[in-house]
Order: C-alpha cells, then sequence, then structure tokens
C-alpha cells in the first residue's frame, strides 16, 4: 500500500504517540490538536458509543470538505443507508474488538459531477479504561478546488467503496478485504 499526500507524516506522528496496554494503542486523552498541527484539519475523531452509534465529536475543516460530508456532533450510522447498517457495523465490531486499523477508499461524486477518491486510514484509541472506544481518522483526497458542492449520494452504500484493507496494529486482523469494489473473504 503506497500512501500519499500527508499519509507518511500522520504514519509518523501515530507511531510517535505513546501507547498502552497490552493492545498497544494511544489514548484518547494523549490526543490534542498539537499532537497533529497542520494535518488537525485532516483529521475526524469519534466515540463508538454503542452499536450503530459512532459519534464524531471533531470532523475537520479539510476532511469535511474532502469528504463532502459535515460529520461534527453527528451519529455517522445516520448517514448510512439502512441496507449498509450490518456491513459497516462489522467493520466496526473488527475494528474496536480486535483491534485494528483499516485503510478505505470511498469513491465519491458531488453534485457538480466531479468523481474522486476519499481515502482515510481509521485507527482505535483507548479511552481511559484501557478499552478500545474512540476513532481516529486521517483523510485526503483530491477534490477540485473549486468544487463546492456536496455529495450526491445522499445515503452512503457499501456500492461506493473501492478498496477496504484491514492494518494489524499489533492485536492482527482480519483477512478479508475489497478491491475495485469486490469484497474478498480472507
Amino acid at each position: 500500500m503506497t500512501y500519499t499526500d500527508g499519509f507518511e507524516q500522520f504514519l509518523d506522528i501515530w507511531d510517535q504517540l505513546p501507547k498502552e496496554g497490552k493492545t498497544q494503542l494511544p489514548l484518547r486523552s494523549s490526543i490534542s490538536p498539537a499532537s497533529f498541527g497542520e494535518l488537525m484539519a485532516n483529521i475526524g475523531l469519534a466515540e463508538f458509543i454503542a452499536p450503530q452509534n459512532l459519534t464524531f465529536f471533531y470532523y475537520g475543516s479539510k476532511i469535511e470538505t474532502l469528504s463532502s460530508m459535515l460529520l461534527t456532533g453527528k451519529n455517522y450510522y445516520s448517514l448510512l443507508s439502512e441496507e449498509f447498517y450490518p456491513a459497516m457495523a462489522a467493520f466496526h465490531k473488527q475494528i474496536f474488538g480486535v483491534p485494528c486499523g483499516a485503510y478505505v477508499e470511498d469513491l465519491i461524486q458531488t453534485s457538480s459531477g466531479n468523481k474522486y477518491l476519499f481515502r482515510n486510514l481509521q485507527y482505535p484509541l483507548l479511552d481511559d479504561n484501557g478499552i478500545p472506544k474512540f476513532m481516529l481518522v486521517f483523510a485526503n483526497a483530491r477534490k477540485p478546488a473549486d468544487d463546492k458542492s456536496m455529495r450526491m449520494q445522499k445515503k452512503l452504500k457499501a456500492s461506493t467503496i473501492k478498496t477496504l484493507n484491514y492494518i494489524d496494529l499489533g492485536s492482527g486482523a482480519p483477512s478479508h478485504y475489497v478491491e475495485d469494489f469486490t469484497f474478498y473473504s480472507g
């Protein structure tokens, strides 16, 4: 997997964050704007409150523009089509249960007709009791700078996921994946 557009910088910062417990993941409380500096606009932070409730309490200005979604204060599942709930719930069960990370490419089409890949890393963070309960997202895309329009898709669907690979952060990772919009079991 080749990362570009700030991904290497994000991974360098991730590697430097203090890790805790047997999972060797950072605590949510160890994350601050100073942790990511100029990348903070590309960062999202969410709390896994319950199955089908992943609420973003921070969604940076650049990630909002690039994802064409306004997520701060919203449950991510409210943006999904109902038929996508089970797949997304299974995805989040892996992220928080294993725990592991994921690299995802989502094909976005805006109302002005532009299409581009929204590429993101999703990593779990621990609460102060050592439980994986938060998600850290870093994302980037090559959305045309003059395109201020939002997604055409009102509800997110599995059919827009071009790539999905789980990432072993030290506790293992599932072997199933998505490549070129096709799911492959591991």
